[in-house]
């Protein structure tokens, strides 16, 4: 949770240390972490994705800044992210890039280090290049093909931003977050970019299936470009997002089981994918906790780069 001062439920404080002796394990003694586990417990990889990476300095640095864990949670997570953070200047995939700018921002909101500024502006640029390499008129984002976890290349510039103060940053996040929700907000509701053939350049966006990762990255985007700007728009664009979950969608059905507590894995052209994988009860959880801070914070803010 990321509500200051807040003390976990005995329940979920067993489940997050679980999940952090989990994280531990994965890393290997080089720092990366592994992801794929068979039911014997082994892991099948000897190193996880760039995606994964990022994934996980995101939780550690979640644990590290939370006052609602224990310590003990803390120096381990610590450990964990200063095995990893080394190779976080190597990531050449724009998602774990963004990621782990998202990451690096909320480690620096505690800790602000000359270390994290120059590893922002490295990482940063690199999305830059990759954006002013691809951009172009009514194109404005930074791969030829608009795919998966979308808003969180536009929330890495805005990190990137408010470590660093450049505002080439902040135009490029602004200018492609806008991008996309004028593509996922065309109905009024929110319609995702469907995985079925994505959204190519110079065509159009698959309508299916459309994936809860996906809605919970467009609503933390909006968000965090509402605490950054204070542009009233995102905030709303957020609440519209998170919505996706509870069934203002195109097919107006629910992806949260009644039954299960759990989180449909997506919506096809047939109704929901009754699936319900660990990624999707995540995308679900987190959206939540967004929306509760979103809630906490005052609608006035003070804008940044609103010209």
């Amino acid at each position: 949770m990321r509500v200051p001062g807040a003390r976990l439920d005995p329940r979920l404080a067993s489940l997050a240390e679980k999940y952090l002796a989990f994280v531990a394990h994965a890393q290997t003694p080089g720092g990366r972490f592994r992801n794929f586990m068979d039911y014997t417990r082994r892991f099948l990889d000897e190193e996880g994705s760039e995606d994964c990476f990022a994934r996980a300095l995101g939780a550690c640095v979640e644990v590290m800044v939370n006052p609602g864990a224990s310590p003990g949670w803390r120096l381990l997570a610590g450990r964990l992210w200063a095995r990893a953070l080394p190779h976080a200047g190597t990531l050449r995939a724009p998602r774990a890039q963004a990621l782990t700018l998202v990451a690096l921002r909320r480690y620096h909101e505690a800790s602000p280090e000359h270390a994290t500024a120059v590893l922002a502006e490295r990482l940063g640029q690199r999305l830059l290049a990759a954006y002013r390499a691809t951009a172009g008129p009514g194109w404005h984002w930074f791969e030829e093909i608009m795919t998966y976890a979308n808003g969180a290349l536009p929330q890495g510039m805005l990190a990137a931003y408010v470590i660093t103060g450049h505002r080439s940053y902040l135009r490029v996040a602004r200018e492609s977050l806008d991008f996309l929700n004028d593509c996922c907000f065309r109905r009024g509701y929110a319609k995702l970019v469907g995985n079925r053939h994505w959204y190519p350049r110079g065509g159009t966006p698959a309508d299916f299936d459309e994936q809860p990762l996906d809605a919970a990255h467009l609503a933390e985007a909006n968000l965090e470009a509402f605490l950054v700007t204070g542009a009233s728009r995102y905030r709303e664009l957020a609440r519209r997002a998170a919505a996706w979950f509870q069934g203002q969608n195109q097919l107006g059905v629910s992806l949260v089981d009644p039954v299960t507590g759990g989180c449909y894995d997506g919506l096809t052209p047939d109704g929901v994918n009754l699936n319900q994988g660990a990624e999707s009860l995540l995308a679900c959880l987190w959206t939540q906790v967004l929306m509760t801070e979103l809630e906490a914070t005052p609608v006035e803010r003070p804008a940044a780069g609103t010209s």
